[in-house]
Order: C-alpha cells, then structure tokens, then sequence
C-alpha cells in the first residue's frame, strides 16, 4: 500500500492588471441621479483603462491526500482528496482598490481570502482472474468466453465552484467597478438546499443609492457527485492480433449536475441553479453531462 501526503504553492509575481479605470467619477460625486458622464474626469470619453504592468498578483495553494492498494488477483484502488485555495490582487477601483475583487481573487489587504476548493476521486480497475494465465477457467471455450474480462470505473466528489453575488444595477452611478456589489443582511446558509432554491435570498439586497455594497463573498454553488463505469473484453485472436470490446458509461447514475445559481439580485430566478453551462458540473450534455453510455470495438494488430 502506497500513502502520500503533500503540498503545493504556486505564487504568480509581477503580473499585468487591467483593472483601473481613470474616468472613474470621484466618490464624492457618486449617488447624483441623471447622466454621469459629465462628472468623469474626462466627459469626452467613456473608460480610460490603465494596463499597469507587475502591478498584481496571485497565491495558489493546495494539500492533497493519495492512498493506493494493490491487490491480489488484479484489483488496484486509488484514492485522491485535495484542497486548494486562490488569494491575490487583480486590480480594480481607482480609490477603493482594496475592496475590490472577482469570484476566484480577493484582494489580501482587506482580509478576505477564496472559499477553498476541495475535490475527491476514487478510481479502480479489476482485471477478473479467469481465462488463459489463470488459476480459474484456463483452458478450453470457458477460458476464451470468462477470460479478457476487466472492470474500472471513476467516482468523481468535487466541491461547488464559488461565485459572487451582483445587485444588477448601478447603485452608485458612478462609473465605478464598485458598482454592482450588493449589502448582506442576514445569514445566507439554509438547510434542504435544493437547486430551486440554494442560498437564503433574502440574505441580500442592494445597497442604498450612492453606497457601496458590503458583501465581499463568495458563496458555492452545487457540489459534482458522479460516477463513470467501464467494461472490456480483450480476446487474443493471434500472438500480434487482438480484439477489443468495450462499454462505457458516464454519470451512470444520471446524477443531475447543476453549476452555479444565478446570482443577480435583480433576475426573478435570484438562488436558483437554472445556471446551465455556468460551471463545472452543469447539467449539459459533455463531460459533466447526463448519464452517456458508448459501446465501441477494435482490432489491435
């Protein structure tokens, strides 16, 4: 048996933001009704983006635990769990660049850091001990109709991809990538979360005119639970010439998989994961699909 346990960092230095808007309205102007422009600092234009070079950056860090077992008669069994983290600065607000932020990097002068990301697999393969090598059914038609057979399959527990939240209007009329934060005013977690309904909307609302949202986030959306089976038979036709077949099937529980909710305040759906093909494991057809079931065969020569 092989235990491992290890971890990682990846840190990125001196990166390139594009994130400062100099037509950015002064805070002291924010929250005037009417037409913005003409209190940027340039009215002729409309954002005046600033790419600042080795400005940002990032940290990655990650832990993983891996367990493997031989056994005896061709079984082997692997089991991975990890658990990352992303913190950094990208830029943003020209006055208030500590309080801003994307889904995955918060800015680590303010505190606040990414949800961790955990994932779990357990994958195994089992080559069934009859046939030709053997001790069961060597020989002989039983030997050729048993032997060849082998089994594998992959269970795949990822966490939910964290998301942020935005209010859907312009609170501060401001011109500002402050704008659409939203103010949080209760506790979001609820018990039953169900896709139609997977945090406590009425945690949220958007702030008032001329202020900045206080909800730095970011909440996680469904988690992935699925499980992927494959079987194959391998008959030796020749010393160089085999026949292959093999059946698959992906998400064999036809596990639904929902990516993140939607998370604009003002959308009638607000909390509800309809958010297909937002994410990783959204219910679509693909990899992170519904269940897909393939029979397919070959010649190896």
């Amino acid at each position: 048996m092989v235990f491992e346990i290890a971890g990682q960092s990846s840190l990125g230095r001196r990166i390139a933001i594009n994130g400062r808007n100099w037509n950015e309205i002064n805070p002291s102007l924010w929250g005037i009704p009417g037409p913005n422009f003409i209190r940027r600092p340039f009215p002729q234009y409309g954002n005046v983006s600033e790419v600042k070079q080795a400005a940002g950056s990032t940290n990655y860090y990650n832990g993983f635990v891996k367990l493997e077992k031989r056994f005896s008669h061709g079984l082997v069994l692997i089991a991975n769990y990890s658990v990352g983290k992303s913190t950094g600065f990208l830029g943003g607000s020209l006055y208030y660049p500590q309080l801003s932020r994307t889904v995955v990097f918060y800015n680590e002068a303010n505190g606040a850091t990414a949800v961790p990301y955990q994932a779990g697999l357990i994958s195994w393969s089992y080559d069934l001990p009859f046939g030709h090598g053997t001790s069961r059914l060597s020989q002989g038609p039983a030997a050729r109709i048993f032997g060849g057979w082998s089994l594998g399959g992959l269970a795949t527990f990822n966490g939910g991809v964290p998301f942020g939240l935005s209010s859907g209007i312009d609170s501060l009329n401001g011109n500002s990538p402050l704008n659409g934060r939203v103010d949080i005013v209760g506790n979001p977690s609820i018990d039953n979360r169900s896709p139609d309904r997977w945090f406590n909307t009425s945690a949220f609302r958007a702030p008032a005119f001329g202020k900045i949202g206080n909800f730095v986030g970011p909440l996680t959306g469904p988690a992935t639970r699925r499980v992927d089976l494959s079987l194959r038979k391998t008959t030796q036709i020749r010393e160089n010439l085999r026949f292959v077949l093999a059946g698959e099937a992906f998400n064999l529980t036809n596990t639904p998989q929902f990516g993140p909710p939607v998370s604009n305040l003002s959308d009638p759906r607000f909390g509800r994961s309809i958010n297909e093909g937002g994410g990783l494991g959204a219910n679509t057809t693909g990899p992170y699909g519904a269940r897909i079931i393939q029979i397919g065969a070959r010649i190896d020569f």
